[in-house]
């Protein structure tokens, strides 16, 4: 999750970088105007007042950035930061939200529950065997030497523990404790990882169409801004229409880029949900 936040403040600090470019060049071309008496001066105030507050935000960003990058180095024992990629191809799904659900057996948490539920019933059984009483045959066979002849002799023993007060049932309802705990401890983390795999991969799909809903308006916005900078170019669009769908541009691009990083955040979520990553989490048995 840090990873993705300090992605995403780096493509929002490229953005702002982009938009302080393009509002330089559109102030320094309405300084030209104003001084050939083609624009007023309060047009130019405001892409001045605009490149101030741009500046400001990309100040804002670069000391998010550096604190994104320690907590990255705290959390991963790394000494520097290294460039953030964004090259990470992760793929969707192959498998659908009931397959999803199937494989929650293979979750590390579920198998460790289980070993738990186990281990807490061999206690118990161990409890109550230790205070049954033993059956078994003892023998004995005599090799003949010189005069004497062969002998066999055999026995029954029944050994029967000394119960001592209530040392025997309070041991038992002990072990017996332990694994009512631990079936209560594996019902829960049943329940939770199904509903955790459900919620996760809904929210996947729903962060899917809000990204293609962000794409169509970033196109959108896109088309409508190289349209006001064409009316712009043929005086038919004054400076507060350039200044609107710059800002409107920038804003749907946020949030596109958002909304993108967000869909591979569920991703990898729903992923670690499901066992599926990170790879060979869930061998852990056969490895120790």
């Amino acid at each position: 999750h840090n990873y993705y936040s300090l992605l995403l403040l780096n493509k929002t600090l490229e953005q702002r970088k982009e938009s302080l470019k393009i509002t330089k060049s559109l102030e320094k071309e309405y300084k030209r105007r104003v001084n050939l008496g083609l624009a007023r001066s309060f047009e130019l105030a405001g892409f001045s007042s605009r490149v101030a507050i741009i500046e400001a935000e990309i100040y804002s960003l670069e000391q998010q950035i550096i604190a994104g990058e320690e907590r990255i180095r705290f959390l991963s024992g790394i000494n520097s930061v290294q460039t953030i990629k964004d090259d990470i191809s992760i793929g969707t799904p192959g498998y659908d939200e009931k397959e999803a659900m199937d494989s929650l057996n293979n979750r590390v948490d579920i198998k460790a529950a289980k070993a738990s539920l186990n281990y807490s019933k061999e206690k118990e059984l161990g409890a109550k065997g230790e205070f049954l009483p033993n059956v078994y045959v003892d023998g004995i066979y005599n090799i003949p030497q010189g005069n004497t002849s062969e002998s066999y002799f055999f026995q029954f023993i029944l050994e029967v523990p000394i119960f001592s007060g209530g040392k025997t049932i309070s041991s038992i309802q002990e072990y017996e404790s332990l694994r009512r705990e631990a079936e209560l401890n594996l019902n829960i983390t049943l329940k939770n990882g199904l509903e955790e795999i459900r919620n996760l991969y809904r929210t996947f799909e729903i962060s899917i169409k809000e990204r293609e809903s962000y794409k169509k308006a970033l196109e959108a916005a896109d088309k409508s801004h190289k349209l006001t900078l064409r009316d712009y170019n043929r005086k038919l669009a004054a400076s507060p229409d350039i200044l609107n769908s710059l800002s409107n541009l920038a804003l749907v691009k946020e949030n596109y880029e958002r909304s993108e990083i967000q869909v591979r955040l569920n991703r990898i979520l729903l992923g670690i949900a499901v066992g599926e990553f990170p790879k060979n989490a869930n061998h852990w048995k056969e490895k120790n």
